[in-house]
């Protein structure tokens, strides 16, 4: 008797969970479409500007970086030649500019990846010459100086100056090189046709919004790097200017 109605208990629950209904489904009104919208929208307007800033930001971090390294380039090519950039000193001494007294100028002096090719030893890598921010010039970044001596230019983000003399600590030696000229202008090592800034109230040289606009990155001839507006740039191209304008090779 009791395992009859044990079987009958069981087989009563099981009929009843079987016979019970699915729950019914209800769709989304219009207005929790609209709402689930907005918010979708809202949290896009707040999280892509911060991703953008952040990415911005490191851009810039990683471009101070790679002025750094070459300042330190810079500076150890010098130290036997009386601190003196391959521009400044005489092809005689191993460098690419002219004697004191004239004389010839490397053909390739005027060209800006060829500039810093020359410091390959002390570079140790020619990644380091693009801008991560500079997407233009990134995808031709190069991991050997072969490749380099095959893209040239397209694989270089910042520019030399002429005028970087070891008594001028403050002067611009590189930087980036989205910057905008006054003219095209001849330098005292003898480079013809290259970038000018005239160092005065008038001068309609700045930064262009090619990689950190409105802000730029120089590397000083003490090995400092500055990101500057263009304003702080104007104030450096007076201390590094001797004749009143200022010459950069521009790649």
């Amino acid at each position: 008797m009791l395992g009859e109605i044990d079987a009958q208990t069981t087989k009563w629950s099981f009929t009843m969970r079987t016979n019970q209904m699915p729950r019914e489904s209800r769709a989304m009104t219009r207005f929790e479409v609209l709402v689930i919208a907005g918010v979708i929208a809202l949290l896009t307007m707040v999280v892509l500007p911060g991703v953008a800033n952040t990415s911005n930001r490191y851009g810039r971090l990683a471009c101070l970086n790679n002025l750094r390294q070459i300042g330190v380039a810079f500076h150890s090519w010098g130290n036997d030649r009386g601190d003196f950039v391959p521009l400044r000193t005489p092809m005689k001494d191993g460098g690419l500019g002219k004697n004191s007294s004239g004389g010839l100028l490397n053909p390739r002096a005027g060209s800006a990846w060829f500039d810093f090719a020359y410091m390959s030893n002390q570079l140790g890598a020619p990644n380091i010459l693009i801008c991560p921010s500079d997407t233009a010039k990134a995808p031709n970044q190069c991991s050997t100086w072969r490749d380099l001596f095959v893209r040239q230019n397209a694989a270089v983000s910042y520019f030399v100056c002429c005028e970087a003399f070891p008594n001028k600590p403050q002067a611009i030696l590189a930087g980036d090189r989205n910057l905008q000229s006054d003219a095209l202008g001849n330098c005292d090592v003898g480079i013809s046709g290259i970038w000018q800034a005239n160092a005065n109230s008038g001068s309609r040289s700045g930064w262009t919004n090619i990689m950190h606009f409105p802000m730029g990155n120089l590397l000083l001839n003490d090995g400092q790097v500055a990101e500057t507006s263009t304003d702080t740039m104007h104030w450096y191209l007076g201390l590094t200017t001797f004749s009143g304008a200022v010459h950069c090779v521009m790649p």
